[in-house]
């Protein structure tokens, strides 16, 4: 009877032990060291697909027409020569419909920039393919100028280079374009384009060593194709968390690409401070609320394809996928598969009319903030990406930058007529709604990782 009293007991208090550890919440994650990692290898997507190495790294492009053969009076295309030649490039010639490499050797690349011998008309468009179909960086210089036999002759209005330039920035990529004016046979005026395809992820890139090296000229003006949004800056003082927030200088970690927080306040007194009892200085209430975070910028630059309107903060949990890869790394187990957690509604949003008129990102709770969405069962590590939320182009609507692109046309049949072919395949892009940084994947602007409370 005592025995079996015991073995009762014993059943008895295993089942509240087990019921405990059960029903028993980690409330906070203790160990953010394998953020990084997790933001590497579980989020971050890396497109850039661009060859670096190698002993010829850069293919150049020459058009062969009268655009280059006269350039060697040009103080600007002489200024650049250093910076191609050191680039050590792969020499193209573009003659007619012809397109030859010439030289891998640095000595005769340097020479043959200083003795082009005009050929007539040059394959631009299929000089152009090859570079977007191709995995190399690529400078091509010419006048923009695709003549072709026939009723087409200049191509007038032909958005000749749209479908390539757009391969290229769908791959994640970038075009810098740089238009140097010039008067063509002392009476026409044109424009010389240096057209650079690179990646702005590639540490000095050839559009950073072309900008080093090239003079500051304000008459020659840069454009930028890219669908990837421009970095973030931050203020002196970054970062500005709410001093509500009781925040963890510790376990701070802070970068161009992504953030690590930790508040150590409850969610019921975050939603107490921030929102429901908020005031200022002055002890007048915060009709929006107070700020979580502040001190990060985002701001166009005139050069810039799109102008950024509006930014929004699209918030996970991440936790179960978190503990998944750092339990695997712990254990030398395999990595998980990409998880990016469970996307919650009404945690947190940008203040809009702060950003319009400075640009900078601020970020309060959402106005419909409740807490029903965090979870109570665990941890709220959560992932809040800033994204482009509209945009719009900056191009045409952008005459100091886009009158560059277009140009009196010289040849016999469309003479005295404005020749925007080059003008209409960056603009025909910028209109395309599948183009908008909005729309396409790489539209994160920055990324926060905010260790809280379980919601309780």
């Amino acid at each position: 009877m005592n025995t079996l009293s015991r073995k009762q007991n014993l059943i008895l208090l295993g089942s509240f032990l087990c019921l405990q550890a059960c029903t028993s919440v980690e409330e906070f994650v203790d160990d953010l060291s394998y953020i990084p990692r997790f933001h590497k290898e579980i989020v971050q997507n890396d497109k850039c697909g661009i060859e670096e190495s190698g002993t010829n790294p850069i293919d150049l492009y020459i058009d062969y027409s009268t655009c280059v053969t006269e350039a060697i009076k040009s103080p600007y295309y002489q200024s650049v020569h250093p910076v191609i030649v050191d680039c050590n490039p792969v020499f193209y010639s573009i003659k007619g419909n012809v397109i030859k490499e010439e030289t891998k050797d640095r000595q005769m690349v340097y020479q043959l920039l200083r003795t082009v011998k005009e050929v007539n008309n040059a394959d631009i468009k299929t000089a152009v393919n090859r570079i977007v179909n191709g995995n190399r960086q690529a400078v091509l210089i010419t006048d923009g100028e695709f003549f072709t036999q026939g009723i087409t002759g200049d191509n007038l209005n032909n958005p000749y280079l749209s479908e390539s330039f757009r391969t290229w920035m769908k791959k994640g990529n970038d075009i810098y374009i740089y238009s140097e004016p010039y008067v063509e046979s002392g009476k026409f005026n044109k424009f010389r384009y240096y057209m650079l395809f690179t990646n702005k992820g590639i540490e000095n890139n050839i559009n950073e060593k072309f900008r080093r090296s090239a003079p500051q000229d304000p008459n020659v003006k840069m454009f930028h194709l890219s669908l990837v949004p421009p970095k973030v800056t931050f203020d002196e003082t970054y970062p500005q968390v709410n001093d509500a927030l009781s925040r963890n200088e510790a376990k701070s970690v802070v970068n161009a690409n992504f953030e690590v927080e930790e508040f150590q306040t409850g969610w019921g007194d975050i939603y107490s401070y921030i929102k429901a009892n908020a005031m200022d200085a002055m002890g007048n209430p915060l009709p929006k609320g107070d700020y979580i975070m502040k001190g990060i910028y985002l701001k166009s630059d005139e050069s810039d394809a799109f102008k950024i309107k509006n930014i929004e903060a699209v918030t996970y949990n991440i936790y179960p996928s978190y503990v998944e890869l750092r339990d695997s790394i712990a254990s030398n187990g395999k990595l998980p598969k990409c998880y990016t957690g469970e996307k919650l509604s009404k945690v947190f949003v940008v203040d809009e009319d702060i950003f319009s008129k400075t640009g900078e990102i601020v970020l309060r709770l959402d106005p419909d903030f409740d807490g029903s969405t965090l979870s109570s069962t665990g941890p709220n590590l959560l992932k809040v990406d800033l994204v482009v939320k509209k945009s719009e182009e900056n191009f045409y609507s952008n005459p100091t930058v886009s009158q560059n692109f277009r140009w009196v046309s010289i040849s016999s049949r469309n003479q005295g007529r404005d020749n925007t072919s080059l003008y209409e395949s960056i603009r025909q892009i910028l209109i395309d709604p599948q183009m908008l940084p909005e729309n396409n994947s790489e539209n994160i602007v920055y990324t926060l990782y905010l260790n809280t409370l379980v919601n309780n």
